[in-house]
């Protein structure tokens, strides 16, 4: 029973968060609730298929890229990268579909190729990638990064109707260097401050964060 009420907990603060972050004077209480639970947590997650396509969203909002980060590269059970250590090439339908002693979560209901949790995927482009529309189409487009160094570095793609949007960050030399190419105008965004340029490919340098 405790362990029901705990989802249904992270389940309203990742739709609260994500969605209004509820009045303004409430947004400082629910963020530190769900920061709570995630460290009481292990730093792991523990959503279902609701909530997990806002948690990292609704961590960001509320100024906690580390945390969102963390999570991201969290080995242990639950985790994206746990299912990667178990061998997956997929993400699966249950966080323990192949436990650590190998024995699976279940014979028949396993799925080891499911969309739910595949949600991560959006936040890593949007987020972490910083590749959005900013028209319907990619009419135009925004690639803001959000790099950090445990990562090291990341590269993303998108085809779109108007064409290719690459993003890429690494670290190196003490900064951070950011390849982006779009071919259609781009707004880029690194470290706070905002260029419009034309089709074409650019690299930016930033500080290292």
């Amino acid at each position: 029973m405790m362990g029901r009420c705990l989802l249904i907990l992270w389940a309203v603060m990742c739709w609260q968060s994500h969605l209004i972050l509820l009045l303004k004077g409430r947004k400082k209480g629910i963020a530190g609730h769900l920061i709570r639970k995630i460290e009481e947590n292990g730093d792991c997650l523990d959503t279902g298929f609701l909530t997990t396509p806002y948690l990292l969203d609704a961590l960001c909002k509320i100024g906690r890229m580390d945390k969102a980060y963390k999570i991201l590269l969290q080995t242990k059970c639950p985790s994206w990268l746990y299912e990667v250590k178990q061998g997956a090439t997929t993400v699966w339908e249950h966080w323990d579909g192949i436990m650590e002693d190998g024995g699976f979560w279940s014979a028949d209901m396993n799925s080891f190729n499911h969309y739910a949790y595949g949600s991560v995927a959006d936040w890593i482009y949007e987020e972490a990638a910083g590749i959005r529309p900013l028209e319907p189409g990619f009419a135009q487009a925004q690639v803001a990064p959000k790099p950090d160094r445990r990562l090291g570095w990341l590269e993303a793609s998108i085809e779109t109707r108007h064409g290719l949007v690459r993003s890429r960050w690494e670290y190196q030399d003490g900064g951070i260097r950011y390849e982006i190419e779009a071919e259609m105008p781009v707004s880029v965004v690194i470290d706070g401050t905002k260029r419009q340029v034309p089709a074409g490919s650019y690299i930016f340098w930033g500080s290292e964060k």
